[in-house]
């Protein structure tokens, strides 16, 4: 795989693949198992021996498929001697043969391109479907071995590109950007590269974000980066990184060298009180002078419209936090002083307009305006900033103030300096190299906090490596701006778009939905604004895999995206209260989290097909407690610009779904209990939909073991509603979901219906149920036997309580 890009200084050397195999020789991919005397479920279903099978296949699924795809190539350029003696796969001339097929095929025709490229994605799709969805792949992937299955993924990613790549473009290489609907998206993350991830100390979270990746060339290429980070990832899951976690009982701060153990510096935190309780809340911000002896002198000043100072983002288990005083050791302070200093001063760290529309004035202005404080002389020796350890006092209502103004600080702020321990430990050396660092590797990426000071820093996100500061959105915009010229080489493409795409998609287009430029933008162009619903799916997406020591603060933080007022969610308790009286006064993170639904009148109304836990409360139950990524919802995301539905209590959410009404009356037996010598444990309880709804002889068997069908019917009156997704249909109708689309599982929500009021149907939330459609009977255990089941479209209004 060694034609793929690698690190400046890999942690580990390229991954030798053992080939087993024999030379290929057929005239047709598809008729290689009948020249060797075999049938394709011979290779399959293990009817030969396991060692002649994995020869087979091997030769088969890697060179069968490089010589349908690229034309007949020379295997001796695909192998060569490993380090242990054996035959190891070598693909360091793929690139070279894949520019020679595209010059071929460009002298074609255009019916003998088509036909091309026809024929190499049919291939390509045929040996991923083998490996990913074939009725044997176990059976294949235990024969092939974890490595050679490596092998085929990069292998058939690399291919699926280069096709993709040609059906976009006539003229030039690099012309365009690969053709969606000639790439195959072969799964980005492999077991096996997963394995060695975590040996070399990667956290699981950190394995499991690649499969938010579109590419597995870019786990391969991560796999190279050397990682200097001390963390623990002991009680980290796929799905929750904790390393970064902080018990406020027991933290402690630390000093920027080890064994340092220079005095703490202070602030005057009456004076930041006195400007953040002012009638407009003020910015209080820190002045660092550095005296003639090194010392330091902190300053508290309030921040006004010419005030340029560095707003400080920095992630706390890296020690620049206090849970006790608002004060820093000396050296921390010295080592923000310095870092800070530089920002505001060197010209290599100018950043350009808030969206880089830039003319030649502006950038002479600009470089004008960042001379300034040289040229006026002004004192060198002082940097200004706000770090929250010292600029948010530690309890009260100065600290709710404090925290509601954390958007104005990172806004307002000339340079946002992101300080993360692991990459200030590593050197800055490719733009690709740098993303997928920040990207992948950092706990400020991780962290809730520092995601959302990272999208109010907008252009002016800076981030230091050892070596130098590097302005992210710089970077970003260079990566696609030479990617979009063909300055990469090939393979170097989808890795290079997955590190500039990552941020785009987690910080940009949020940032863009709440710039006041692209506001002003669209109120000329006369183009729709991004609605609340819009936003909120960008904030849900993004805010669900991120992590937070207080859970509290999740609500407090997406409110905050999404514009709105904070104060009411910073006044719920942490937990409840007993006032004197002898009221309650509800408190919690979910509490914080209702609030939120009730400060927006509409939602996404794809959130009742969100796993997690839910509110008990009759109107309430279609809503999740938390936005947190756990086992039960990994996977799952509020579809971006989902219909909005109006919250109403005590009715719920107003949505529109296809789906299944079932009316009791239509169904002929209820039984909520198992009948007498029934096994619970080994009988699946289930409703059976008869063949009067679809076509005749077929069946529809709701799963339903996940409920408690006794309280479903006494819940109901009038029968229950199956809801389906529209996001997941594909295009299709509904009629085929529920008739001949629904042989693989389908996930439904159930809601038991009570009223119906002018073809609107009242409901409460169940939960999340499957189907699966049959051609007999099943036997077992079944709730009840319905002949007759309505179908509704998605005009159907629901209101989900």
């Amino acid at each position: 795989m060694n034609h793929l890009p690698a690190v400046a200084d890999p942690a580990v050397g390229i991954i030798e693949i053992p080939y087993h195999g024999d030379e290929y020789r057929s005239s047709s991919f598809y008729t290689y198992p009948t020249s060797q005397g075999l049938t394709i479920d011979d290779l399959r279903n293990g009817n030969i021996p396991d060692a002649d099978a994995k020869s087979h296949l091997e030769t088969w699924f890697y060179f069968g498929m490089l010589c349908e795809v690229l034309g007949p190539v020379d295997q001796n350029h695909f192998l060569c001697t490993g380090t242990s003696g054996d035959r190891v796969l070598n693909t360091e001339c793929l690139e070279k043969y894949a520019i020679s097929w595209w010059k071929r095929l460009r002298a074609c025709s255009a019916q003998e391109k088509k036909d091309g490229l026809s024929k190499a994605y049919s291939c390509i799709n045929f040996v991923y479907e083998q490996l990913n969805y074939g009725r044997n792949l176990v059976k294949i992937r235990e024969l092939l071995g974890p490595r050679f299955v490596l092998a085929i993924q990069i292998l058939g990613s690399s291919l699926s590109y280069v096709v993709a790549k040609f059906a976009a473009q006539r003229i030039s290489w690099h012309q365009k950007l690969p053709s969606s609907e000639m790439l195959i998206h072969w799964p980005p993350t492999n077991a096996f590269v997963d394995g060695k991830m975590l040996e070399a100390g990667w956290c699981p979270n950190e394995v499991e974000r690649f499969k938010a990746m579109l590419s597995p060339l870019t786990q391969l290429y991560a796999l190279g980066l050397r990682r200097p980070s001390k963390l623990k990832h002991d009680s980290c899951t796929p799905f929750e990184c904790k390393a970064n976690d902080v018990d406020t009982t027991t933290y402690q701060t630390a000093h920027a060298q080890q064994g340092c153990q220079c005095q703490f510096l202070t602030v005057d935190v009456d004076a930041i009180k006195r400007i953040l309780e002012k009638d407009v809340p003020g910015i209080p911000l820190l002045e660092i002078r550095r005296k003639p002896n090194s010392a330091l002198e902190l300053t508290v000043v309030e921040y006004h419209p010419n005030k340029r100072y560095v707003a400080v983002s920095h992630v706390w288990s890296d020690g620049m936090g206090n849970c006790d005083q608002n004060a820093l050791p000396q050296c921390q302070l010295t080592k923000i002083w310095d870092l800070g200093g530089h920002l505001l001063r060197d010209s290599s760290h100018m950043a350009l307009s808030s969206d880089d529309r830039v003319n030649p004035f502006v950038l002479g202005a600009a470089h004008l305006w960042h001379a300034a404080p040289n040229i006026l002389g002004i004192d060198k020796g002082t940097t200004t900033v706000w770090v929250d350890s010292l600029c948010v006092p530690l309890e009260g209502r100065p600290r709710k103030i404090a925290i509601r103004g954390m958007k104005n600080v990172y806004t307002k702020a000339h340079r946002v300096m992101i300080l993360d321990s692991e990459l200030l430990s590593v050197d800055h050396i490719t733009k690709q190299e740098t993303m997928l660092r920040i990207m992948t590797c950092s706990g400020w990426m991780r962290r809730l906090w520092t995601f959302q000071e990272g999208v109010y820093a907008h252009q002016r996100a800076y981030v230091y490596f050892r070596n130098t500061a590097v302005r992210i959105p710089y970077i970003v915009d260079r990566l696609m701006v030479e990617d979009s010229r063909g300055n990469f080489p090939l393979f170097s493409e989808p890795v290079i778009y997955d590190a500039y795409a990552h941020w785009l998609s987690h910080f940009r287009m949020l940032q863009e939905s709440l710039s006041p430029y692209k506001r002003f933008e669209n109120s000329i162009l006369r183009t729709k604004k991004p609605d609340q619903c819009y936003l909120m799916s960008l904030v849900w997406t993004t805010v669900m895999g991120r992590t937070t020591s207080k859970e509290m603060d999740r609500p407090v933080i997406m409110a905050s995206l999404l514009g709105l007022d904070t104060a009411e969610i910073l006044d719920i308790p942490i937990k409840p209260l007993v006032k004197d009286t002898g009221e309650v006064v509800p408190g919690g993170p979910a509490e914080r989290m209702r609030k939120l639904y009730e400060m927006m009148p509409r939602f996404p109304q794809s959130i009742i097909f969100q796993y997690g836990e839910r509110f008990p409360e009759q109107g309430w139950r279609w809503a999740v407690t938390s936005c947190k990524l756990d086992a039960s919802n990994s996977g799952t995301r509020i579809r971006l610009g989902g219909t909005p539905g109006r919250i109403l209590l005590p009715h719920g959410l107003s949505v529109s779904f296809p789906g299944l009404v079932v009316l009791w009356q239509d169904i002929s037996v209820i039984q909520t209990v198992p009948p007498s010598g029934s096994s619970v444990v080994t009988e699946h309880p289930f409703l059976q939909i008869g063949n009067d709804t679809v076509d005749h002889g077929t069946y529809i068997y709701i799963d339903v073991r996940s409920l408690d069908f006794a309280k479903v019917y006494a819940n109901s009156k009038y029968g229950i509603g199956l809801l389906l997704d529209e996001a997941k249909m594909g295009g299709r109708s509904y009629e085929q979901i529920f008739d001949r689309d629904i042989q693989q599982t389908k996930e439904l929500i159930m809601v038991s219906i009570y009223k119906e009021e002018q073809g609107t149907l009242y409901s409460r939330f169940e939960g999340h149920v499957t189907a699966r459609r049959h051609h007999y009977p099943l036997g077992g255990w079944i709730h009840g036997c319905c002949r007759r089941a309505v179908l509704v479209d998605g005009q159907q209004g629901w209101w989900v309580g």
